[in-house]
Order: structure tokens, then C-alpha cells, then sequence
């Protein structure tokens, strides 16, 4: 890691301006224009947190990634043995317990659709983690850097990332400028970011393959349930359901707490 990059220091305009000119022409032009504001803010509200809050002891921590591997596919495979009167009777419960409502009609498919797409991830991360070879503190960092990343790329482009032959895609050209002012701009660090590319590419796909699969194997059918007065439901989970946007299932973290720490720039209408 450089000792005179973002970590310890803010972005140049120069330097913001090579990142902005790295991206594809395509994409929307309002949100190429507010990326740097984007950057500034994930430089200092994420970036140091990257490295702030990883335990040095993550690579003792594989066991655990098995066992959340296995536990999750355990409730996955109940989730889907669930009958409609099942599913009728848990969104209820969940209901009960919020305090608000009961969960009815579309809010119920919401809520299972997510919770189905959040066990997914979770059990691709933890079995990617546990097969992990070197997965230290630098190799955490770099993961949590290349996720950031990614998900900015996606909303500045509406693309996801993706690998390319000869590492000279479109998502590495947007990556590296940032990456070399983060981690250095030698050979040792491309490298590292190839790979940081490769694990979240491989990552997602999985992800992907896994969602697949669970279609085909029990296709989604909509719940007829009786419908609820919108008036009950929370006020936060539906502003929270209005700001967000899909992205691999789930929303964008890093936009989306980005829009809430400035509502003024109005993120989620560009």
C-alpha cells in the first residue's frame, strides 16, 4: 500500500478526472458528472473503514465460513419445502414481530424473493471464503476494495463487471486508477488487482448459477394473500424499498448509503 494515496489523503481533481474518462462512453452523462462527488465520499466514509474494521485473525475464521456455507443451504432447502399456507403463516409471524404489519399479497413475495436472494449470496461468499487459499488481511481489504468498485461501476455505467482477455476490460480501466492510488502502481499490484477481479467475477457468477438453479428447481409462483391497507406498512422499509435498486439481488450498498448521507443530490432519481 502507498503511503501517499487516498488512505491518507483526499483526490486530486486531476486524478478524479482520469478516473471519469476511464469510463465507457455509454451510461448516463448526470451520473459521470456526480461520480467524483461519488469517489470523495466512499474515499472517506468507506475506504479507510475497509482497512479500519478487518480482523487480523480472518484466516482462522474457515470453519466458520463452512459452517455458515452449510447452515444457510440447510435453510435454503427449507425455505423452498415451505407450502403456501407456510409461507402465508411465516410472513405473518415476520409481520407480528416488526410491530407493523402483517406482511400480505406483493410484500410477502418481496420479502421471500430477498430473503431467497440474500441466503444465495451469503452461501456463495462463505463457500468462496472457505476455499480461499490466502485470505489474510491484504486479500480481505483488496475484496472489499474490488466490491466497492464494483457496485460504483455498475451505477455509473449500468453494467456490472466483468473480466476481458489480456486483463483490459472496461471494469479494469475504471478500477486501476483508484487501485494504484490505494495499493501502488507496480507490477505486484496489477497483479493483485487481476486477481480481486477474477474472485468477484467468479463470485457473482456463482451467485448467479445458484439463483438459477433454484428457479428451475421450484419456479417463483406469486402468493394470493389477502391485501393490506399500504397506511400499516413501516414508513422506513418503504422508503428504504423506494431509494433502492436492484443489483445481484440485492441493492447497492455503497450508492444507496451515499444517497442517504446526501439526499440533496438526489442520487436515486439520476
Amino acid at each position: 500500500m502507498t503511503d501517499t494515496g487516498w488512505l491518507y489523503r483526499v483526490p486530486t481533481d486531476c486524478e478524479l478526472q482520469r478516473i471519469c474518462d476511464s469510463l465507457p462512453s455509454e451510461g448516463n452523462p448526470l451520473r459521470r458528472q456526480i461520480l467524483p462527488d461519488i469517489l470523495r465520499d466512499w474515499r472517506e466514509h468507506h475506504l479507510e473503514g475497509n482497512f479500519l474494521r478487518i480482523d487480523l485473525g480472518i484466516a482462522e475464521q474457515k470453519e466458520v465460513f463452512e459452517k455458515i456455507a452449510r447452515c444457510v443451504s440447510t435453510s435454503l432447502v427449507a425455505l423452498e419445502e415451505l407450502s403456501s399456507a407456510g409461507r402465508i403463516g411465516l410472513a405473518q409471524a415476520v409481520g407480528s414481530a416488526r410491530q407493523h404489519s402483517l406482511l400480505g399479497g406483493p410484500d410477502a413475495d418481496d420479502y421471500f424473493n430477498e430473503t431467497h436472494a440474500v441466503l444465495r449470496e451469503l452461501k456463495a461468499a462463505a463457500s468462496a471464503a472457505q476455499k480461499t487459499k490466502s485470505f489474510g488481511k491484504e486479500a480481505v481489504i483488496e475484496f472489499e476494495v474490488i466490491q466497492d468498485l464494483g457496485e460504483i461501476y455498475t451505477w455509473a455505467t449500468g453494467m456490472p463487471p466483468r473480466r476481458a482477455p489480456n486483463n483490459k476490460g472496461r471494469f479494469r480501466r475504471f478500477a486501476w486508477p483508484i487501485w494504484e492510488l490505494i495499493f501502488g502502481g507496480d507490477e505486484k499490484s496489477a497483479t493483485t488487482l487481476n486477481t480481486a477481479i477474477r474472485k468477484l467475477v467468479d463470485l457473482r457468477t456463482a451467485a448467479t448459477r445458484e439463483a438459477q438453479a433454484v428457479t428451475q428447481k421450484s419456479p417463483n409462483t406469486r402468493l394470493e394473500l389477502p391485501e393490506v391497507n399500504p397506511s400499516l406498512l413501516s414508513e422506513a422499509a418503504a422508503e428504504a424499498e423506494e431509494q433502492s435498486s436492484p443489483h445481484w439481488g440485492l441493492p447497492s450498498r455503497v450508492i444507496l448509503y451515499v444517497a442517504m448521507r446526501h439526499p440533496l443530490w438526489q442520487i436515486e432519481t439520476l
